[in-house]
């Protein structure tokens, strides 16, 4: 009868367990959920004497079966038979929807999917092992082992030793991955490795004990950010091959660093110090500039090695297939440093998504975000603001005319002395820009903008806003001819700040403007005389009127000439 019971009660448990991932999708998300059922008032014999029908092993052992889409495997080397056959494709190339540690006896769980569209892989996967013997260990090679995309990786004691088995997919998403162990010899040979394990991207990542010492051989998929990295029971004892070591680490971005339970001997503050001064972001700025120089980014500070991470080459001359290229600047100096590296053709072979102020996030008015990735067919172009209030003469002289190429540019906001920057950059012919975006609230933040004699080409735009100051640029900027504007908008316009626009006599070359909207002007007659040099200077090249005058002069120099030949033969 208590047999009976327990049987129900762990059928149940399943069931129940499996009931909730389906109906929510997945076990998977941001919250950690803990995913098992306990064996521990019955041992193995008891579980498997139930009756169930029993299926032979790769190595001729049996294999449990509930069902044909559960199984449980009750030891190591039923575990293992199991792996071997999901490694060789049996199964009917149904994937681990979840594989459970029952925490107890070494009772493993195997839950399949149904094979559909629908079977990605597995929610949860999660293995304990006090030992994995060797013959064991020899049947998996490096990256056999299947189990397609994996939510939750939960690997205690010697199982740290499964990691490198594991075939992670470059667009796997991993929610968590939490390793542990208590003693050292539980890491195995994972130490002695010379290529990192790939675990992909990764949003949360847990090390526990000794495993802390893997931080040196795992690798996180390029672009990866890390939400958090908690660090568990730590100790300097503990750590010592991670203090001793001086590799690298590849763990990408990590925002938040979480240290709980560690000893207080300065264990959190040796662990920062490791992840500040060797952790590579390979997206970051100083590392594309070290791989477009053919170098690893340690080997632009002196040191040696040329090989990646896992073993391959380093890209060289250029990022080669970074998915992502991040520039942080944090004043007006280390932001020119950027803009004359794109001038010497930096990320010339992805395209730039935005150019941003980081003020917003307390860092400074002269805190600027550059952010590339790969070039795609459906690439729409750049974001890109630049706010400064007085570049410094030697910052200008460092870029000429037209020699900033910054890709295809969607929308440009300069504020204040950063339209300046303007004349600088190369807008294609094609460009179409939605919005071009100028703010200057002093006549001195043109710069020298209003002497110059060659207008700025802006190609292609939708929408022009001119604050103050800078209406008077009407007489600078130059569309591509055929533009058809959909707005002009000139706001705050007063006889103090457009006075030079008022004085010159200057063509405007702003195509066709469908609507003009004049907002906050200081008087109705302000408003009018900018109508009025709008509709009188503005020349439309590919209109009928344009196309007419020119005819006419043409007309007239062709008499000119013919009135003076004939005026030469008669004489």
């Amino acid at each position: 009868m208590k047999l009976a019971l327990f049987v129900s009660v762990l059928f149940g448990c399943v069931a129940a367990v499996e009931d909730a991932s389906d109906s929510s999708g997945s076990i998977s998300g941001k919250e950690e959920e803990q995913v098992a059922c306990s064996f521990k008032e019955k041992g193995a014999s008891s579980f498997v004497s139930q009756g169930a029908a029993l299926s032979a092993g790769v190595r001729s052992g049996v294999l449990p079966e509930q069902d044909p889409g559960r199984w449980v495997a009750v030891n190591e080397d039923q575990v293992f038979d199991m792996l071997e056959k999901i490694k060789n494709g049996g199964y009917a190339g149904k994937k681990p929807k979840r594989i459970l540690d029952t925490e107890s006896f070494g009772f493993h769980e195997f839950v399949f999917g149904k094979g559909d569209a629908g079977d990605e892989g597995a929610d949860v996967v999660t293995f304990d092992f006090a030992k994995i013997s060797d013959e064991n260990k020899s049947r998996i090679k490096d990256s056999e082992l299947d189990f397609g995309k994996i939510g939750y990786l939960t690997l205690s004691r010697n199982a740290v030793e499964l990691l490198p088995m594991l075939k992670i997919h470059e667009d796997n998403k991993m929610d968590l991955l939490d390793l542990s162990c208590g003693t050292l010899s539980e890491l195995g040979n994972l130490l002695e490795r010379e290529n990192k394990i790939f675990i992909g991207s990764v949003y949360k990542a847990w090390l526990y004990g000794y495993a802390i010492n893997l931080l040196t051989k795992i690798e996180t998929q390029e672009g990866n950010e890390m939400a958090e990295l908690k660090i568990w029971s730590g100790s300097l004892s503990k750590i010592e091959p991670l203090l001793e070591s001086e590799e690298t680490l590849y763990l990408e971005e990590i925002k938040s660093q979480v240290f709980s339970l560690c000893e207080n001997d300065k264990t959190e503050e040796k662990i920062r110090e490791i992840l500040e001064t060797r952790n590579v972001i390979r997206d970051s700025w100083a590392d594309y500039l070290s791989r477009r120089k053919g170098l690893s980014s340690k080997e632009g500070q002196g040191e040696a090695p040329s090989a990646g991470p896992r073993g391959g080459s380093l890209p060289q001359q250029n990022a080669n297939g970074l998915p992502r290229v991040l520039a942080k600047t944090k004043s007006e100096d280390e932001t020119f440093d950027v803009l004359e590296e794109i001038k010497e053709g930096a990320c010339s072979e992805m395209a730039l998504k935005r150019i941003f102020m980081r003020a917003r996030y307390g860092e400074g008015f002269d805190s600027y975000e550059f952010v590339w990735k790969e070039k795609g067919d459906t690439d729409e172009g750049a974001d890109v603001e630049f706010y400064l209030a007085k570049i410094s003469d030697e910052n200008k002289s460092r870029i000429k005319d037209s020699e900033l190429d910054l890709g295809r540019i969607k929308r440009l906001r300069l504020y204040r002395n950063a339209v300046e920057l303007l004349p600088m950059l190369k807008i294609h012919e094609d460009n179409k820009m939605d919005v071009l975006d100028l703010t200057c609230h002093t006549l001195s933040e043109l710069g020298s903008l209003l002497k110059r004699e060659n207008k700025v080409f802006i190609g292609l735009v939708d929408e022009i806003s001119l604050r103050s100051y800078t209406i008077n640029l009407l007489t600078k900027i130059e569309t591509q001819e055929g533009n058809e504007m959909k707005t002009l908008v000139i706001s705050d316009g007063s006889p103090s700040n457009i006075g030079p626009l008022l004085e010159s006599k200057e063509k405007l070359y702003l195509g066709k403007i469908k609507s003009l909207d004049i907002k906050n002007p200081e008087s109705n007659g302000m408003e009018k005389k900018i109508r009025d040099i709008i509709k009188t200077r503005n020349v439309i090249r590919d209109s009928g009127e344009t196309g007419k005058a020119i005819g006419n002069q043409i007309l007239k120099k062709m008499h000119q000439s013919i009135s003076g030949f004939m005026a030469e033969m008669t004489s």
